[in-house]
């Protein structure tokens, strides 16, 4: 489930809707969506692993946005990107690794997104009988 504020607490209806992109991506580290591990525990605000998943909902959100042509207030997101890329200042990497799960997280969302056959799960049998 996703929480949302009222739409009456944003500035315009893009900003309520990239807003919501970036809470859906959250959504999909779940374990029957992605199951995006991004710590063994629940991360801590501020820790490496809470602002890796900060960046791909971010990042994501605007992939999506981007998707139904609107900027997603570009500059805020720029910031709020640019915010948690600071605790990652000695790892080259990381900001690829954050866009390919962002765009992994787009594909999903929007139902394009196609398991390669190492990541494929099988289902519960109940599941597949439905």
């Amino acid at each position: 489930m996703v929480h949302m504020p009222l739409d009456i607490a944003f500035r315009s209806g893009e900003a309520y809707l990239s807003t919501l992109a970036h809470e859906l991506a959250h959504s999909t580290m779940h374990p029957k969506r992605l199951d995006r591990k991004v710590a063994q525990e629940p991360a801590k605000f501020g820790s490496a692993s809470y602002s890796f998943e900060e960046l791909v909902a971010e990042i994501s959100a605007s992939f999506t946005c981007a998707e139904f042509g609107f900027d997603a207030e570009i500059e805020q997101s720029a910031a709020y990107v640019e915010s948690w890329l600071r605790i990652f200042r000695n790892d080259k990497q990381m900001l690829l690794r954050a866009s390919i799960h962002a765009q992994k997280a787009t594909d999903w969302m929007l139902g394009r997104y196609k398991q390669p056959a190492a990541e494929q799960r099988l289902e519960p049998l109940e599941a597949r009988a439905a």
